[in-house]
């Protein structure tokens, strides 16, 4: 009878299983370590031989070894320093031309100055392998001639040290590019046209465009923002208004201050409107009719009108805009009700014919019919027609719904102005159409069109339309929608 790991055993016990050979064997071999570890106890160790010193040869032939190593470790790197320019140095005090003497390359010498002009600083030897382009073999080079003074960096953020690191570095940068600035300075100097002198005159600072402005001395950015701020229906009342505007300099101010023609403050602004107003009020303008898409800036004058409200109209009518009735006028930023009232009764509008009333039958209607009427954009009627091939054409206006976005509010405008015949142009060929053929119209999906064509494998062929009805998945909802476009052919 077979045991499990029978095998397994019989392995093991032939494998711990040793003959007469084996056994004398593996005593020798016991023995022989035994002896080994007796004769190494009972034998002493030889006396270590003593290290004498170099001779004077000797240390030479080391010294010229160890310089072979450090050029070759300098023939790694990509730096080239001539060691008999070497000296003592500060890393923390090194200028340019400082760096350049001692062999620095001109590279590693702008970057370690450029390096301490920030701010940056040496605490010990080691911090210089921080600069970039300084190899391993630089470093070995210069080590012996690295000398730094304690110094606590850190002690003031705006400290001295800091100023002194970026001092030195100016200093050398200055001196470094001493000739370049020099010709450019002499190449600038020839170059320099004379300051044109700006005659200033009184000015209505409400009256100001950016030309306006920038010929009294205005800069170009606070002469845009006076312009956009008057555009947008500010105005200024006092002198110092002015001021308000972003980036105008107190210099500039001061300096256009006496000729402002404007109150120096709100109760002398107030006091001039007050008299304005009376004045306007005794010198009222003989008001006659006119056409608001006529206006210009004399009419507006004539009338009375205020320079704002001038302004907003004519920027309208320029934009595009038009007004159609009287109301229209109302629009217009800073025309309150009190203004209307005064023009409403000038105002004239030439009467338009009324266009006549344009009926489409939607089965054969165009786009550039469909975009004629009111509510209806290139996207609507470009929907619409692929809606009604996909369909087969209309058999009633309710479904003109079924087009993507379309609603009831949209269609309730459109459909005074279309007709449906009633019937479709295109049938769906329930006898001969396949499943991809069927599914193609909007009211049969994949499943409906794979039941038609079951049906029909059974029935050979459909007589009557209702032959196609058979619930569940061609119910009565769906039968009813698309037995006007079943064809029996």
């Amino acid at each position: 009878m077979y045991r499990p790991g029978e095998n397994y055993e019989n392995m093991l016990r032939e494998f711990f299983n040793f003959n007469r050979q084996d056994r004398r064997a593996i005593i020798i071999l016991v023995g022989l370590n035994i002896l080994g570890l007796i004769i190494w106890k009972l034998i002493p160790l030889s006396p270590s031989k003593q290290i004498r010193p170099l001779t004077t040869l000797e240390q030479t032939k080391l010294s010229e070894l160890i310089g072979e190593v450090k050029s070759e470790e300098l023939k790694k790197t990509n730096q080239v320093f001539d060691t008999s320019l070497l000296k003592h140095f500060d890393p923390n005090k090194l200028t340019i031309e400082e760096a350049l003497d001692l062999g620095f390359p001109k590279k590693l010498a702008k970057t370690l100055c450029n390096f301490t002009g920030k701010g940056g600083g040496f605490y010990k030897k080691e911090d210089l392998k921080k600069i970039y382009g300084l190899e391993e073999g630089d470093y070995f080079l210069l080590e012996p001639f690295v000398q730094i003074e304690k110094t606590e960096f850190n002690s003031n953020k705006n400290g001295t040290k800091k100023h002194q690191f970026k001092n030195n570095y100016q200093e050398s940068k200055e001196h470094f590019q001493s000739n370049k600035f020099q010709e450019k300075s002499k190449t600038n100097q020839g170059d320099k046209k004379p300051i044109q002198k700006i005659e200033l005159s009184d000015f209505d600072p409400n009256s100001l465009t950016k030309q306006k402005a920038m010929a009294l001395g205005i800069n170009s950015k606070a002469a845009y923002n006076i312009e956009k701020y008057l555009n947008k229906g500010g105005s200024f009342k006092t002198k110092a208004d002015l001021k308000k505007i972003y980036s105008l300099t107190e210099s500039e101010f001061e300096q256009l201050e006496t000729y402002i023609q404007l109150p120096n403050t709100r109760e002398e602004f107030s006091f001039h409107e007050k008299n304005n107003t009376e004045q306007q009020e005794h010198k009222q303008p003989e008001k006659f009719a006119f056409n608001p898409n006529q206006l210009n800036h004399e009419i507006a004058e004539q009338l009375g009108l205020d320079k704002k409200v001038t302004n907003n109209i004519l920027k309208f009518i320029e934009s595009g805009g038009t007004f159609e009735s009287k109301e229209d006028l109302k629009i217009i930023y800073s025309i309150n009700d009190s203004i209307y009232q005064s023009l409403e009764a000038y105002i004239e509008l030439p009467s338009k014919p009324k266009p006549q009333i344009q009926i489409f039958e939607i089965n054969s209607a165009s786009v550039a019919d469909l975009k004629s009427l009111n509510g209806i954009g290139d996207y609507f009627a470009k929907a619409i027609i692929k809606y009604r091939n996909q369909l087969g054409g209309f058999i009633n206006l309710e479904q003109l719904k079924e087009v993507y976005n379309m609603d009831q509010e949209k269609l309730d405008k459109i459909a005074p102005f279309l007709i449906c015949e009633g019937q479709p142009k295109q049938k769906i060929k329930i006898n001969s159409g396949g499943i991809e053929e069927l599914k193609l119209h909007p009211y049969l999906n994949y499943n409906a069109a794979k039941h038609i064509t079951k049906l029909r494998k059974h029935r050979k062929p459909f007589t009557k339309p209702e032959d196609v009805f058979s619930p569940p998945i061609i119910d009565s909802v769906l039968f009813r929608r698309i037995k006007p476009y079943i064809s029996l052919e």
